[in-house]
């Protein structure tokens, strides 16, 4: 049976409504003015993997790696005068 509700109501509802979805192991439709627009289901009805967040320090480093390429196919086999750090933002990225 395929269970259906609004999205206000859900929200007031939330945990009821991931306990129903999980313990029946029955995805939970939700609708606004009458079309679904979104669904809730258990983690085990997931067809995707589940990812794990970066985490700050990776994104840094995935940031540098990206900077120190780009730097390189600007100029490739010239030694940068500058840092390529210098030419972007330093600060952390927000998550």
């Amino acid at each position: 049976m395929t269970m259906e509700m609004t999205v206000s109501e859900a929200r007031s509802r939330l945990g009821d409504v991931l306990d129903q979805a999980r313990l029946q192991r029955q995805p939970v439709f939700l609708t606004r003015r009458g079309k679904r627009v979104g669904v809730i289901a258990s983690i085990e009805q997931w067809p995707g993997p589940v990812e794990q967040v970066a985490t700050n320090e990776q994104v840094a480093q995935q940031i540098a790696q990206l900077r120190e390429l780009a730097a390189s196919m600007i100029a490739p086999g010239i030694e940068p005068l500058l840092n390529p750090s210098e030419f972007y933002e330093t600060r952390q990225p927000r998550l």
